[in-house]
């Protein structure tokens, strides 16, 4: 065979060998004791069988001889989870009182915690001189018992003990296979016990077992929060997959804050009555609504024609039949004829009714002179004058580039800023009213139209094709309809109306039971109104948000609100200038970010 074959089986043979023996460490005879019950031959002591020491007794001195029947029992200074147990007999083949052939037959193992507690061994390997005890899995062993059956003398020069290696910290048992979760330090090798408590999530005297479901934290003592569908929150973090309706935060133990519930507390309480919160989980008012409201979460506005406390009480007489305040039930336009009062509920004593065609007469002139005003008032708003001044001026952004632009309103009492050449910057409001009007400002000219009270009409979807196919060239019918679609304000804006410099156009505030509301901020007016509403989708409320564009000084209330309600797409209905002028501030960034 070849020098280099020879090396390959060389080293096969060694890693063969490694592996056989790896993991087995000889327990140290420091600090162990022998005893037996039998007679001893000469001097051939218990204590010669655990010095380290085997061969030839006539030589090393280093054999115990026990006349049968007899045990020999060796305790370990600990319990050690034990490998494998040989047991040395003498190796000369020669004895005056003792046959070398029968000195290890007829002999039983045992071991175990203690001697009361011992499981007999089977030997694997066994010869005159020599007896082996392999046990698979290691076994928890603190004495070992020798017994030896029959006449004669029972030899042994060596009792060798090998135990498994120690266990990586986080480990224990037999082949260090079960793992323990201890706060600081390794565990117990032999049960697992952790002297310093156990980690977040797990419990036991190993700790080896998981909080129960509901718990989590050390020593599964917290209660998990109101997690979403019942669910458990993470046993060592106690982190909820999503948090109930009516809690938020990582916890899910934070409910939510007065005047939101639901999912994720991202929707506002109706208007319950005194402003008392809603009930946080399912929005519902505790007691009535107020007034000019109904429904349990308090968000229907009373019908026409209704109004007050549970929309119980009907509404006067009012002119044109228009509906009364759904609040304080007035009209917004005065009694019909024959009725007086804020409510128009008191009747015209019958001495005044006197000649009806006159007093028809009369009323017709009233509504007359009052249709005209009204006319005339919003053509003089609606009177070009300056539609056509700013046609000229260049866009100020362009190209992908940011310019610092002045957005200061400009009213009737000031002129646009002009910039560089002579460029007017400011156009952000070049479509103002008339002086009279105390700066507010129009997005784009009013309707001349009279408003007609009748039902507007309903078509099926599936006929809405066939219906404009047939009539897009009647320009009545569509005229008519547009008609009837309601114009103007028609909720309270009692917040708006107060929020100096945050609406940018007049007549365009944002209702008060459907605004977004920000978080406030300490020492800043109206640091929670921005002009924008909700808008409920097709099964559910506020699902999306209707704002105007923002503009400096209103960016920043724009993006905390799109943080605040966690808006993720935002669809701009307008370009940044039209014709001239500037409708919307460029409020997010291209080729670079941009922080507000």
């Amino acid at each position: 065979m070849y020098t280099k074959e020879w090396i390959y089986l060389f080293v096969l043979g060694l890693v063969l060998r490694t592996r056989i023996c790896a993991g087995n460490v000889r327990v140290s005879t420091q600090g162990a004791t022998l005893s037996t019950n039998g007679s001893i031959w000469d001097t051939w002591a218990v204590e010669r069988a655990f010095d380290g020491r085997t061969g030839n007794p006539g030589e090393c001195g280093c054999c115990a001889a026990i006349e049968r029947p007899t045990w020999l029992q060796l305790n370990l200074p600990q319990t050690y989870f034990v490998k494998r147990v040989v047991l040395q007999g003498r190796t000369d083949r020669h004895s005056i009182s003792v046959d070398v052939e029968h000195q290890l037959r007829n002999i039983v193992m045992v071991g175990g915690y203690d001697e009361h507690h011992m499981t007999e061994q089977n030997a694997t390997l066994f010869s005159d001189i020599k007896r082996t005890y392999d046990i698979r899995p290691p076994q928890a062993m603190q004495a070992i018992r020798v017994i030896g059956l029959e006449t004669e003398y029972m030899t042994i020069c060596e009792i060798e003990v090998y135990r498994q290696e120690d266990c990586m910290n986080g480990t224990y048992g037999p082949n260090c296979e079960s793992r323990c979760h201890c706060l600081k330090g390794p565990c117990d090798t032999i049960n697992g016990t952790c002297g310093s408590g156990c980690q977040a999530g797990w419990r036991g005297a190993a700790c080896n077992e998981t909080c129960d479901n509901g718990l989590y934290g050390r020593d599964c003592l917290t209660q998990c929060g109101y997690c979403l569908n019942n669910a458990y929150c993470n046993k060592t973090s106690g982190v909820c997959p999503g948090c109930a309706a009516g809690y938020n935060g990582s916890l899910c133990k934070d409910e939510c804050e007065n005047g939101s519930h639901g999912l994720r507390c991202q929707n506002m309480c109706g208007n319950c009555q005194n402003k008392v919160p809603c009930n946080k989980v399912s929005g519902v008012c505790p007691g009535e609504c107020e007034p000019g409201y109904n429904g349990t979460m308090c968000k229907d506005a009373c019908d026409n024609g209704w109004y007050g406390q549970s929309c119980l009480t009907q509404c006067g007489k009012c002119l044109n039949n228009t509906a009364c305040n759904k609040t304080s039930g007035m009209c917004p336009d005065g009694c019909a004829a024959g009725y007086t009062g804020s409510l128009c509920i008191g009747v015209i004593q019958s001495e005044l009714i006197g000649p009806a065609v006159g007093g028809s007469i009369g009323g017709i002139v009233i509504i007359a002179i009052v249709i005209v005003s009204i006319i005339a008032i919003r053509r003089r708003r609606s009177t070009p004058t300056k539609r056509h001044q700013f046609d000229d001026i260049p866009v100020a952004i362009q190209n992908g580039k940011d310019f610092k632009i002045d957005q200061t309103p400009t009213t009737s009492d000031t002129k646009p800023l002009k910039g560089p050449n002579g460029a007017i910057l400011n156009a952000v409001y070049a479509n103002t009213g008339s002086p009279e009007e105390d700066g507010l400002y129009y997005n784009s000219e009013p309707l001349h139209r009279k408003r007609k009270r009748t039902e507007i009409r309903l078509i099926a979807v599936d006929k809405l094709q066939e219906f404009v196919r047939d009539n897009y060239q009647n320009k009545t019918i569509f005229q008519q309809d547009f008609d009837k679609i309601p114009y103007g304000l028609q909720h309270p804006t009692i917040v708006a109306s107060a929020a100096t410099g945050k609406n940018r156009y007049k007549d365009m505030y944002a209702y008060d039971h459907s605004r977004v509301i920000l978080r406030t901020i300490a020492d800043e007016p109206n640091s929670d109104y921005i002009n924008a509403c909700h808008v409920d989708g097709y099964m559910e409320e506020k699902k999306y948000i209707a704002s105007q564009g923002p503009v400096n000084p209103l960016i920043g209330d724009f993006w905390r609100m799109v943080w605040e309600q966690d808006v993720f797409i935002i669809v701009m209905a307008t370009k940044l200038v039209e014709e001239g002028k500037m409708k919307c501030l460029k409020y997010w960034g291209e080729s670079k970010p941009i922080i507000h």
